[in-house]
């Protein structure tokens, strides 16, 4: 079903910190460098070289966790519908969808807005599943000119094979195997004289989705997309 409802382009709310998730991002942080300092200053000439290994795989997830500190601890009211956004930048924002109203927010300067429908990004954001049976709406899929050609987008996607291939070459194996199947998805995508870029196949984002994704550039093309085929935008 589709549920990019009721939206309301012209308010705008502001992104706060969202202060006990800043402060476990850094307390996290400031315990594994706390331990990779403790490998390092306890090492000898004989280990030196297992304690600057441990303490590079302690250092580099403490640097993502002051990096989530400082940029990715934030949250804000969905503009659309007022339910919050979590751990969203505090300064700019693309192609955030709020999953309570299904509509994409984006921002700046510590605000956010309604995604307006004429937004094209540089990058593919506007995502919906793939449905069965594919309805193209009018037009570029990223200016909505006149459609001059198709462009084939495809992925191929590794799941686990069926129960029984699977029992099979566990037997066969005793336990050491298991099989899996790749599965091709290709779509012709249609695109004017002048782009080319205008949607790519991404894998399924959420375990209820039994397709791939289609990602587009523009946000007004997705939502018709989405309509046309009875789809809701995707994280």
């Amino acid at each position: 079903m589709t549920a990019i409802s009721g939206t309301n382009p012209m308010k705008s709310t502001r992104i706060q910190r969202d202060k006990k998730k800043t402060a476990r991002n850094l307390l996290g942080a400031f315990v594994l460098l706390g331990l990779a300092y403790w490998f390092v200053a306890n090492s000898d000439g004989h280990s030196r070289a297992s304690a600057y290994m441990m303490a590079g795989l302690t250092g580099i997830p403490a640097l993502i966790l002051l990096y989530r500190a400082g940029t990715m601890a934030s949250v804000g009211e969905c503009p659309s519908c007022d339910m919050y956004l979590l751990g969203i930048s505090g300064g700019s924002n693309e192609g955030l969808l709020c999953e309570y109203c299904s509509s994409y927010v984006e921002g700046k300067n510590g605000l956010l807005s309604v995604t307006p429908d004429d937004r094209v990004s540089s990058y593919h954001l506007y995502r919906s599943e793939i449905p069965d049976q594919v309805q193209w709406p009018e037009g570029c899929c990223v200016c909505r000119e006149a459609v001059t050609r198709v462009l084939q987008a495809q992925i191929t996607e590794k799941r686990d094979a069926s129960m029984g291939k699977n029992l099979a070459a566990g037997v066969a194996t005793l336990g050491t195997m298991k099989m899996t199947e790749a599965t091709t998805t290709r779509l012709e995508v249609p695109h004017c004289s002048e782009h080319t870029d205008g949607a790519v196949l991404e894998v399924a984002s959420d375990a209820d989705m039994l397709n791939p994704a289609i990602a587009f550039r523009a946000h007004g093309y997705l939502k018709d997309f989405c309509e046309l085929n009875q789809t809701r935008p995707r994280a």
